[in-house]
């Protein structure tokens, strides 16, 4: 019986921690794909389906264009004062 009361207490205490430090999700910006032997509209609707996806796997916070505009101009900077 004390066992039981153990190892519950050792599942709390688990459980108390893992929710106290959630997991990091990666933040990720996609593109619009190149369109190469297919439409531009296409290329545009696989493009939105790969973020969909990304985003419904539940790992990965996406970037929208406006963020996504202000880190490359960033990288930009940074390459160009180094």
């Amino acid at each position: 019986m004390q066992a039981k009361t153990y190892h519950f207490h050792i599942f709390l205490i688990l459980l108390t921690a893992l929710s106290l430090y959630p997991q990091v999700k990666n933040r990720v910006g996609v593109l619009n794909f190149v369109a190469k032997g297919v439409s531009a509209t296409e290329a545009s609707a696989v493009s939105d389906l790969f973020r969909s996806e990304l985003v419904s796997s539940g790992k990965f916070d996406i970037l929208d264009r406006n963020n996504m505009d202000k880190v490359l101009k960033e990288q930009e900077f940074q390459q160009a004062n180094s």
